[in-house]
């Protein structure tokens, strides 16, 4: 693995040659490949993994796709079809989109003699959120659905929703073993930050459900917005996952989770 200033970057190498999960920023570009370079060797980069269209994860696509090889011979770009739509419709260069999307549940894969689940999340922190698991490697890379240091951030205008990134720590949950009291076995790989295991997936499971419930609950008391930032009803919480500032502080991950849960909550239109 290749950790930046910003986020976690996943990458396998093997005798068919290197996959990278969520290649970085554009501003790093040069960094991460000098890294993958030091593990790789000169073995070609064959495939890119996107776990959803933010521009931390994606804007290394062409940089690092096409290394040291021919730009026409870049490697592959799997990510979900959604993704691939938010990342055209922002306008970025074509050698950045994916070339290989899918729409809904598995886009399998065997690569350097290992099978790889590529998972569709729906409705997590985006409408496009996928986990890559590593089968052979017993390792899953979580992408935005964890962030070590904060509360998920849920982008509600692109298709997040809290309930579905529940769902998607639910799924890592199922993906993962521990190897004795709920410690060590499969590892987990957040956007940011350390390594989990399972025990610490669940925790951050039980945080961001603890809280959903919370907020939940005051919404059935026909309580607003401004009162519940005011209540400060998971401050319990803040001073381990609150960012000072930013869409990952507290007030920010109250607001986003108040108006997704209050989006659910209304009676479907006729």
């Amino acid at each position: 693995m290749v950790y930046t200033e910003r986020n976690n970057v996943a990458v396998q190498v093997g005798a068919e040659g290197v996959l990278v999960v969520n290649p970085g920023p554009e501003a790093l570009a040069d960094e991460v490949l000098a890294e993958i370079r030091n593990l790789a060797g000169g073995k070609r980069i064959d495939v890119l993994v996107n776990t959803n269209d933010a521009a931390e994860h994606t804007g290394a696509n062409l940089a690092v796709g096409a290394g040291a090889t021919p730009r026409a011979q870049r490697a592959a770009v799997i990510a979900h079809e959604n993704t691939s739509l938010r990342m055209a419709q922002g306008g970025l260069p074509g050698g950045d989109l994916p070339t290989d999307t899918f729409f809904r549940g598995t886009r399998e894969l065997y690569f350097n003699d290992e099978p790889i689940e590529i998972i569709y999340v729906p409705a997590a922190t985006t409408d496009g959120d996928v986990l890559v698991f590593f089968r052979k490697s017993d390792v899953v890379v979580a992408g935005d659905v964890i962030q070590d240091l904060t509360y998920p951030v849920v982008r509600l205008d692109a298709g997040g929703t809290l309930n579905g990134t529940i769902a998607a720590l639910n799924r890592i949950l199922g993906l993962t073993i521990a190897s004795w009291r709920a410690e060590g076995g499969t590892l987990v790989i957040p956007n940011r930050g350390r390594i989990y295991d399972e025990g610490d997936v669940a925790e951050y499971r039980d945080v961001v459900t603890i809280a959903r419930d919370r907020i939940r609950d005051a919404i059935a008391k026909g309580q607003s917005l401004a009162t519940v930032k005011a209540a400060r009803i998971i401050r319990d919480y803040d001073g381990r996952y609150g960012a000072e500032k930013g869409p990952s502080s507290a007030d920010a991950f109250l607001e986003a989770a108040y108006k997704s849960l209050s989006a659910e909550a209304k009676p479907p239109s006729r």
